[in-house]
């Protein structure tokens, strides 16, 4: 006798048994889902906690930046704009105290010492005055207040008047200033910056070169335009030349800095060679568009 057969003749239905036995596993597998999910939406939620946790901290890290950059930017521009204006507002008496020791060295009716005194007046003033003039086109340059704006020039006349401001200096220091550009060379960019980087470039020259020479030339190469201002000066070491390029300088003030940073905004770069004892040449290249051209 099997087992349906016991089952059947005791009146046990065996469908009923089976039905019962489905209906408890179906029951356990749904606690365990339900178990599962619950579980698994705590999870969520403690999830969904530290992500908005997080975000707030983060929202309040941005905002804390947010406001930081702004007020060093403020900072920024505020200190650019009083350069600015306090660089302008001492350009007029500089121009005047110029004009004036110009005119008291032109008298006749004045001793030698003070014709020569006054000659000093006007060459000093002169030169911190183009220097001033210079330092506030600079300041315009990165207050966006200006754009640099190409054209042709002929670059010997813009060279010969930097020359110009400097002679008066050269000659105290014995010093030969000359000028090797064509003087039917054309240069295609913004006059106002090469203006500056040139006179930024004469001056350190002159500086450091006494009884030498400083010798300007421009030449063509490799699709580039190059623009060289040589001196037989002291010169720098090699370390000295490396710290030129890494944004260091070295006795010379805002020159250097000013000249890269002004090159950049002309597409140019700079190169610095150099010898101690020897002298130092710094040439500026220019890309194709800004080549010069004889005519």
């Amino acid at each position: 006798m099997n087992i349906l057969t016991i089952l059947y003749s005791t009146g046990i239905n065996i469908f009923y048994i089976l039905g019962s036995c489905v209906f408890a596993v179906a029951v356990v597998n749904l606690m365990i889902l339900l178990t599962y999910v619950k579980r698994a939406k705590r999870r969520e939620e403690e999830l969904e906690e530290k992500i908005l946790l997080r975000t707030e901290e983060l929202i309040t890290v941005i905002n804390e930046l947010n406001l930081s950059q702004k007020t060093l930017q403020q900072q920024a521009d505020f200190q650019k704009k009083m350069i600015a204006a306090i660089v302008h507002g001492i350009k007029s008496p500089l121009k005047y105290l110029a004009l004036t020791g110009r005119q008291l060295y032109n008298r006749n009716d004045l001793s030698g010492k003070v014709r020569e005194v006054a000659n000093g007046v006007y060459t000093s003033s002169q030169h911190l005055y183009v220097f001033t003039d210079n330092l506030l086109q600079y300041v315009k340059v990165y207050l966006r207040e200006s754009k640099p704006v190409p054209a042709y020039f002929f670059l010997h006349a813009l060279v010969q008047e930097k020359l110009a401001v400097f002679q008066d200096i050269a000659t105290e220091k014995k010093s030969v200033l000359n000028n090797h550009i064509h003087p039917n060379m054309q240069l295609f960019a913004d006059e106002r910056l090469l203006s500056i980087i040139i006179h930024n470039l004469v001056d350190n020259a002159v500086k450091f070169t006494s009884g030498g020479a400083i010798t300007i030339s421009a030449f063509m190469e490799n699709d580039l335009t190059y623009i060289a201002v040589q001196d037989t000066g002291i010169g720098i070491n090699d370390e000295m030349v490396e710290q030129l390029y890494y944004g260091e300088e070295i006795s010379s003030g805002l020159g250097i800095t000013i000249v890269r940073q002004l090159l950049e905004l002309i597409n140019g770069k700079l190169e610095i060679r150099s010898r101690e004892g020897e002298g130092t040449v710094a040439i500026i290249s220019l890309p194709i568009q800004n080549m010069v051209s004889v005519r």
